[in-house]
């Protein structure tokens, strides 16, 4: 019998950084019962998500107002929005609580996927339904792409730059960088 079932873990529901211990109980509750515990996740290109991010940046906000609250340490995500890095550590309760430097939270990071995450998939939507697919044994299916945006991004150069920038002081690059180098590779 190939039966499964899915818990999901998104926006304000857990803060893996301070959360680690749930997620353990969690395994060990499901792998006391005889059953195989998988957790996923999927990364994108640090500076093509955070400037698609843009596209839930409310009206009321400035596109400039926008990137100044990214480049805080360690205020509430007033926007709704944070990158990557941030948000998997911190969910969207706050952006880095402990004001802790970029590099303390690549290794955070990188220590929780290596102790929790089966499949870490970087880029493409497929990829990661293929990986998926293939460690669970699922047939092919459509995955319907639920968080997408179908209308232009205009930026200007200035703030292409500003956005790479960010995400460097802030640990997202280094981070992408040593996702694809240490966890995105075609073996399950």
């Amino acid at each position: 019998m190939n039966e499964w079932r899915i818990t999901h873990a998104h926006h304000n529901s857990f803060h893996l950084n301070e959360s680690e211990s749930i997620l353990s109980k969690w395994r060990s509750i499901v792998e006391s019962n005889g059953c195989h515990f998988v957790a996923s996740t999927l990364f994108r290109d640090a500076l093509s998500h955070s400037l698609a991010k843009d596209k839930g940046r409310w009206e009321n906000v400035s596109r400039e107002e926008y990137f100044d609250h990214l480049h805080t340490r360690d205020q509430s995500s007033l926007y709704g929005s944070e990158t990557q890095l941030d948000y998997f550590l911190y969910n969207k309760i706050t952006r880095n609580p402990r004001a802790v430097d970029a590099q303390v939270k690549v290794e955070r990071a990188l220590q929780l996927l290596a102790r929790h995450f089966e499949i870490v998939a970087m880029g493409g939507h497929d990829k990661f339904k293929q990986r998926i697919q293939q460690f669970t044994g699922w047939e092919e299916k459509e995955m319907p792409r639920k968080n997408s945006h179908r209308g232009n991004l205009n930026f200007t150069k200035k703030e292409v730059e500003n956005m790479q920038k960010l995400l460097e002081e802030n640990g997202d690059i280094d981070f992408i960088e040593k996702v694809k180098l240490l966890f995105d590779n075609p073996m399950i």
